[in-house]
């Protein structure tokens, strides 16, 4: 009986895992998230930020700052996709807008992908749509269980490379 529940337990961790490697996540160092997958929960076990308790139904609360060591990382957005109230921290995060220029790191990764400084070079590897209109962007996405997960990756029209990689939008609709 032990060997059933361990083997039950397994498959359901083993779920999990595949269910969050459908969607885009950013990663750096080792560190992610899975925009549209991960839970406020997951989120607090290691960025900080501050959230109401409980959100109603279909409530979605935008422009959240997380932290990640007392430094600012990005904005969040969560929403309650149940047509119910519920604890803040099972809200899922619907949105991430990262500036790189906020972190001192040096690989960040979008879906394992090392990403280049060059928004075009990343966009032949995503194969994205360039976009070319007052800066560089690249957009590119897929559809997963039945919505669609989106990355927009920007450039600096003030910097004078403007092609190079300092903002990462991913967000789920």
């Amino acid at each position: 009986m032990k060997k059933v529940l361990i083997i039950i337990l397994l498959l359901l961790i083993s779920s999990c895992s595949i269910n969050r490697d459908l969607y885009y996540n950013f990663q750096f160092d080792d560190y992610s998230i899975s925009v549209g997958h991960d839970d406020l929960e997951y989120i607090k076990l290691i960025y900080d930020c501050d959230v109401v308790e409980q959100l109603d139904r279909k409530q979605e609360i935008k422009d959240i700052e997380i932290y990640f060591f007392d430094d600012y990382l990005a904005n969040i957005d969560i929403k309650n996709y149940k047509n119910r109230k519920i604890k803040s921290n099972k809200a899922i995060v619907s949105k991430l807008d990262v500036y790189l220029t906020n972190l001192d790191m040096n690989e960040y990764k979008i879906y394992d992908q090392i990403l280049s400084t060059s928004i075009k070079e990343n966009c032949e590897i995503f194969e994205g749509e360039y976009l070319d209109n007052n800066g560089y962007g690249c957009v590119f996405g897929k559809k997963v269980k039945g919505k669609y997960n989106y990355v927009i990756l920007h450039g600096d029209i003030l910097n004078k490379d403007q092609d190079e990689l300092v903002r990462i939008e991913i967000y789920v609709e």
